[in-house]
């Protein structure tokens, strides 16, 4: 694997993701599938932050498991994938190394591959998706589909969302003030 001292970018860690067991988590799936319009991003846009006031009220259930587990949220995120589609590979720039997943609606029919990195990254953005890399660069080592359950995932690895379906992908992904390693054991 290549690994760049420079780029803090790659995490060194060797966890990639795990599920995270949510308690109350067919209610918050009710609550995620009634998100109203104003909260659902348009399906033109991949990956945009939200201000974390707008889904609070949406999804009581889970900002009381955050509360209860002593988990502050820093930032969310609306993803979307366009069907029949492949991401960039990427990694996550900010301080996080993990970031929770939550499926909204389209994902039965995707996945995200993680990757190691072979090669530096081609490109470095300063966008929340900041390191680029192509095909030849990574060798894929892991895979996950989000479904219907809760992903922890490490988003300093080298990632990509792949959609191999007919219908938007549409997910949110959360950040904490701390990271959450905890959850990764539980």
């Amino acid at each position: 694997m290549y690994y760049d001292p420079d780029n803090a970018n790659i995490s060194t860690s060797t966890f990639t993701w795990s599920y995270c067991d949510i308690p109350g988590w067919s209610g918050i799936r009710e609550e995620l599938a009634l998100l109203p319009p104003k909260v659902v991003r348009p399906k033109t846009s991949f990956w945009r932050t939200s201000e974390i006031g707008l889904y609070e009220p949406h999804l009581p259930c889970l900002w009381a498991w955050f509360r209860d587990s002593g988990l502050e949220v820093r930032s969310v995120a609306w993803v979307h994938s366009l069907p029949n589609s492949r991401a960039q590979i990427h990694t996550d720039l900010g301080p996080s190394d993990l970031a929770l997943q939550l499926p909204v609606t389209g994902c039965e029919d995707t996945y995200t591959a993680i990757y190691w990195a072979l090669a530096p990254a081609v490109l470095k953005l300063t966008t929340p998706v900041g390191y680029y890399w192509q095909q030849e660069q990574v060798q894929e080592r892991d895979r996950y589909w989000l479904r219907d359950r809760p992903i922890l995932l490490n988003i300093k690895h080298p990632h990509q969302v792949v959609n191999t379906g007919r219908l938007h992908r549409q997910a949110i992904s959360v950040r904490f003030a701390q990271d959450p390693w905890w959850l990764v054991d539980n």
